[in-house]
């Protein structure tokens, strides 16, 4: 996006809010500053998004970057990381974002988003995701609670006619989806707003599942056809394992009488499908 050292105080307060929405936190500078600055990391891969955030936050402070290194599971993965200067307007927004150490959100705080903080925030947390053979935009609000997904979905409905449904990602956590008509009206909000390294987010055909691995061959346990995937749900083994015809007569019930079709979970070859970064 050009033009990015030229914001006025909306488009800026509505920049950080998405990033503070996506990957970014807000916290108290440890040399006992009494005001707050913002802190994210990326994957070396997304290093260009990054330091294009960065520009952005140049508007108010000047931004320390750093190479660093994440560890995960004994493994180690090279990061890039951003540190602002602590400023009294941080402060304001980690009084209203945080309460008791926990990261929150309220209406006012989503009526300030814009466009422009939208798209960070989908380019942050935000991928696309099969359902039903659509690539649909989802959001991972994994650390907001029930009631903070209310104000989500209606402030997004609200100020940009976007419907998004709460949806569980496991039993413990939430996600917000894009309901499917919506997505091309989404993409021409944030579209100019996306970062080249991030255009994979927006793929145009929302009928193309996306590629990942090898293509997996099972037969459906109704009728026993052979089926051909070139993309499985991580989590949602039903979808790979019937086939279009069987799992519209039965989608209401087979989430009920699956044992009776299928073998014991376990007994199911696994299959391994990259993350989304």
């Amino acid at each position: 996006m050009e033009g990015v050292t030229t914001m006025n105080d909306d488009e800026f307060r509505g920049a950080v809010i998405g990033m503070i929405l996506g990957d970014g936190s807000l916290s108290h500078c440890a040399t006992g500053n009494t005001n707050s600055h913002i802190d994210y990391a990326h994957c070396m891969k997304q290093k260009e998004y990054a330091l294009w955030k960065a520009d952005i936050l140049k508007n108010l402070t000047t931004v320390t970057i750093k190479d660093g290194i994440s560890k995960c599971k004994g493994k180690e993965y090279p990061k890039v990381r951003v540190l602002t200067k602590a400023h009294p307007v941080y402060t304001h927004l980690w009084k209203r974002f945080y309460h008791q150490g926990r990261k929150t959100i309220d209406s006012f705080l989503m009526e300030q988003l814009t466009p422009l903080g939208l798209a960070i925030w989908y380019q942050d947390d935000g991928h696309l995701k099969n359902h039903e053979d659509y690539l649909t935009p989802m959001l991972e609000t994994n650390c907001f609670n029930v009631a903070e997904h209310l104000i989500m979905t209606k402030v997004l409905a609200d100020k940009f006619h976007l419907e998004f449904r709460s949806n569980h990602l496991n039993a413990k956590y939430l996600m917000l989806r894009l309901r499917r008509k919506d997505r091309e009206k989404f993409f021409d909000i944030i579209r100019e707003f996306i970062h080249p390294t991030m255009e994979y987010k927006i793929k145009d055909d929302g009928k193309t599942l996306r590629e990942f691995g090898d293509p997996m061959e099972c037969k459906c346990e109704i009728c026993g056809e052979k089926i051909i995937k070139a993309f499985t749900l991580r989590n949602d083994d039903r979808r790979g394992r019937f086939c279009r015809k069987c799992y519209n007569s039965h989608r209401s019930i087979i989430g009920t009488t699956r044992n009776q079709y299928s073998e014991s979970k376990d007994s199911l070859d696994p299959v391994v499908i990259p993350g989304v970064c």
